[in-house]
């Protein structure tokens, strides 16, 4: 005889989650940036405003959309999280003179992730993708306002146990006179919330299938005796 009760508790069982998933929350600024012949962009730094983040960040990730420049290599970006933790993003990426170019790029889509693979190249060209963070040739002071270097960090790990909520700030300065920029389509962050489980509908569903038949196969039973 099969109990109704057991049914109940074997489909609870099926009903429990068994893969997980991240949640992904973006802020973003899209107002386009304007990277002067030499000095730094206006307003310096550039903020986005995170609020109601909870939960464990299991990664964080940064996108610049669509930046081009004349000469690159005279360029850094540094972004300094609510907290205080400074993060250089990129500074002398591309060919430089040394390097004998070319020295421009159009309209790129850069994502800065702990993840990537590798960061923004600073002896060849770069193009659109996804790049860790740290990549530094030079070693010139920011203006006044941004962060030191020595305050500078080359990891968004540190993000991961921060509260996130407030102002993110974005410093980008152009060290070098005679070329300009702009990242065209402004710059957004990204957090992945610490993973939520949830069920997969394929397993879930043949497991409640097959939960269902014996339930109903013993109920028949039962009424057949």
């Amino acid at each position: 005889m099969q109990h109704p009760v057991l049914c109940i508790a074997i489909w609870a069982c099926f009903l429990v989650p068994n893969f997980a998933v991240g949640d992904f929350i973006t802020f973003s600024n899209s107002t386009r940036i304007v990277i002067p012949r030499q000095g730094t962009v206006d307003p310096f730094p550039i903020a986005i405003a995170a609020s109601g983040v909870t939960g464990q960040i299991d990664n964080f990730t940064l996108t610049i959309d669509g930046i081009s420049h004349a000469f690159l290599d005279d360029v850094a970006a540094v972004l300094v999280s609510p907290r205080g933790t400074a993060v250089m993003l990129f500074d002398g990426a591309g060919r430089g003179t040394e390097q004998g170019g070319p020295f421009n790029i159009g309209e790129q889509v850069w994502v800065f992730d702990e993840n990537a693979p590798a960061a923004i190249p600073l002896q060849t060209a770069p193009v659109s993708g996804r790049y860790r963070p740290g990549a530094s040739e030079w070693t010139t002071e920011f203006a006044a306002g941004a962060p030191r270097r020595a305050n500078i960090g080359s990891s968004f790990i540190p993000f991961r146990t921060e509260d996130p909520n407030g102002n993110w700030q974005l410093y980008i300065q152009d060290f070098s006179g005679g070329d300009s920029g702009a990242i065209e389509r402004g710059w957004s962050i990204t957090f992945e919330i610490n993973a939520t489980a949830v069920p997969e509908p394929g397993t879930v569903s043949l497991a409640l299938l097959a939960v269902s038949a014996i339930c109903t196969r013993r109920a028949f039973r039962k009424r057949q005796r």
